[in-house]
């Protein structure tokens, strides 16, 4: 028989027993379907997949909740025409009942139609995939089958019970959140003697050889710190070819309910100035603790509210290293914002990394979205290169103002390596550099124009 590559992000496993291999190690063995449907694994069960309600949809609610979050947010695509034994069945239709919740006269697990399909160990890994390697670890040391428990008591088992819900901060953070100007593109390809990027306070002159110099038609401040918020009146004095976006990062979620509601409170009266031509970047930041994530949930549905027709919904979304191509925290994203932003509005989604799957689900909800590019493409893998290819000319931007997004081969971005980020935007579409500067320079001007 064929092995099969397991579908965990870090687990380099081949198997022809996929089943096996999963179960107690990625799944928590309380599922496992041999376990007789008698309350004590009923009860444990339902604990599990309460605790991943908490985790995936991050309010209170309804099983379906659940059930419609997994078939928005998880891929299921590998779960087409897999078979559901009588056993299985049994499991599904138990936990059904258990819960109160009618049970389907077919059950299906793609797409997902009951609570109980969650029982189902291939429904379950698909979801162990998105978790990450803490909330994975803690589901499998939590919920075991009652011999497993028994063992574990005895001192038979490893591990813990219990653990940390808060997770450690994987990967890299923000030298700063609202630098003082950022320039999307330029609306010139053509060599000129030299460039001018217009900063906060000075206009600064790159050395850069003749053939990369552009010329920037505009810029946008980014004010996403509220401790540099600028005043009502200093809005006034802003200059013409300046454009202001007033967000809050969602690193401050973190802090107390006070502060966000005071920084929220100020950012709406902010963004009511006429020169305010976006509202962010506001989003979901899943570097920091996971602790955190529910509350950066709630700190971006009380900024959405604030929102106008005119306004551009620029958008942040960074995840973990274990979520390499950011597919849970975009669609997460996705399944936050579908209920709250109208479908026809204008977004920005900066420094996007995604894939295929994640550009073809925002698009269907939201497609006037924009899609933002740095120096990273160049480290994209197949998959991402795939999802730039497919965007049209009309929504791509470039962008160069964030220090940790580099290319590969630098230590830090600037506006001075736009060309260069040009150049490799432009060998993966296969198109000219000067096309990919062109487009995305009309683009930028067309998306911040003030209404």
């Amino acid at each position: 028989m064929k092995k099969k590559q397991c579908i965990v992000p870090g687990c380099e496993t081949k198997t022809v027993d996929l089943k096996a291999h999963a179960q107690g190690l990625h799944i928590p063995s309380v599922f496992d379907e041999c376990l007789p449907c008698v309350e004590e694994v009923l009860v444990e069960r339902r604990r599990a997949l309460t605790m991943l309600y908490v985790w995936l949809v991050g309010r209170p609610g309804k099983w379906n909740d659940l059930v419609q979050y997994v078939n928005r947010v998880v891929d299921l695509r590998s779960l087409s025409g897999c078979p559901i034994s009588p056993v299985q069945l049994e499991a599904m239709k138990t936990m059904c009942d258990f819960v109160r919740v009618p049970s389907p006269k077919k059950f299906r697990l793609r797409p997902v139609n009951a609570i109980g399909v969650l029982c189902h160990w291939r429904v379950l890994l698909v979801i162990s995939a998105i978790l990450s390697p803490v909330q994975r670890e803690f589901l499998v040391n939590t919920f075991r089958s009652p011999a497993d428990r028994a063992c574990q008591a005895n001192g038979v088992l490893g591990g813990t019970s219990e653990m940390s819900h808060v997770s450690p901060s994987v990967g890299w953070k923000e030298v700063s959140f609202d630098g003082p100007a950022s320039s999307l593109s330029n609306i010139s390809s053509h060599p000129l003697p030299e460039v001018k990027i217009q900063t906060e306070n000075q206009v600064v002159p790159q050395s850069l050889p003749a053939w990369t110099k552009i010329t920037f038609g505009g810029s946008v401040a980014f004010y996403c710190d509220p401790n540099t918020y600028p005043s009502f009146e200093s809005l006034d004095n802003c200059p013409g070819n300046r454009n202001i976006a007033i967000g809050l990062h969602p690193q401050y979620a973190s802090e107390s309910l006070s502060l966000q509601n005071s920084w929220v409170m100020a950012l709406a009266q902010l963004v009511k100035h006429p020169s305010v031509v976006a509202l962010g970047h506001v989003g979901f930041d899943f570097t920091e603790p996971m602790k955190d994530w529910s509350r950066q949930v709630q700190l971006l549905l009380n900024i959405l509210p604030f929102l106008k027709w005119q306004h551009v919904l620029v958008l942040y979304c960074h995840s973990k290293l274990y979520d390499k191509q950011g597919q849970h925290a975009y669609l997460m994203l996705l399944d936050h914002l579908q209920n709250v932003v109208p479908s026809y509005h204008m977004i920005h989604l900066r420094y996007f990394y995604g894939t295929k799957y994640v550009v073809k689900h925002w698009l269907k909800k939201f497609p006037r979205t924009h899609f933002g590019f740095t120096g990273l493409v160049g480290s994209f893998n197949p998959e991402q290169r795939a999802a730039l290819k497919m965007l049209r000319d009309s929504q791509i931007l470039l962008e160069s103002d964030v220090p940790y997004l580099y290319e590969v081969d630098q230590s830090e971005s600037s506006k001075k390596q736009l060309f260069r980020t040009a150049e490799l935007v432009a060998d993966i579409r296969g198109v000219s550099v000067e096309h990919i500067l062109k487009v995305t320079g009309q683009n930028a001007l067309k998306l911040y124009k003030k209404q």
